[in-house]
């Protein structure tokens, strides 16, 4: 109904628009979720399938019970997986393919029992994106493209930074001893 916009996209003074993309963090979540219950609805994934069913090396260290982690616990952040596991992401990302990262969690040891009570961490959504090429045989970026922004005419929404950044990613704020600075 109504679409404005506000303010630069980085320290050239350049404007934003109503196309100019932004790193949108956890809202990533979002079209994680919407993707793997695409391929649930499409019956090439089951939420209560044990998430090892998919990633056959993940065996997470369960010193609470052994029930097995399910995509519905990795959806829902009730998989047992510390927040504090899920923190480190940022630094590994940066020295990890996705591949690489989610080998990293492994031997993962689980803080709580499997399905006993949220706590949000990033590690369960990194899970269920490396499981969406196990099922599909493409690359998770391929895959969101084509099933959730394609379909959804989002046209100037990436999944890889070098896409963004070619089409004019915004250089967003972060605090710097509670200053935002570019």
């Amino acid at each position: 109904l109504h679409q404005g916009n506000y303010g630069t996209s980085d320290s050239s003074g350049r404007t934003v628009t109503a196309q100019t993309p932004f790193v949108i963090g956890s809202l990533s979540k979002m079209i994680t979720a919407y993707a793997v219950l695409q391929l649930v609805d499409d019956g090439q994934l089951s939420l209560d399938a044990p998430v090892h069913q998919y990633l056959p090396w993940f065996k997470p260290i369960n010193p609470f019970n052994q029930a097995p982690i399910t995509l519905r616990h990795l959806i829902s952040h009730t998989s047992g997986i510390s927040a504090l596991d899920g923190i480190d992401f940022r630094s590994k990302y940066a020295q990890y393919s996705l591949d690489e990262l989610l080998r990293t969690y492994e031997q993962l040891q689980l803080n709580r029992p499997v399905g006993d009570s949220y706590q949000y961490s990033n590690v369960n959504y990194n899970l269920l994106g490396g499981i969406i090429p196990q099922v599909t045989g493409r690359a998770y970026a391929e895959h969101i493209k084509a099933n959730v922004f394609e379909r959804l005419h989002m046209d100037h929404s990436h999944s890889t930074l070098p896409e963004a950044k070619s089409d004019g990613l915004a250089q967003g704020p972060q605090l710097v001893f509670r200053r935002p600075k570019a």
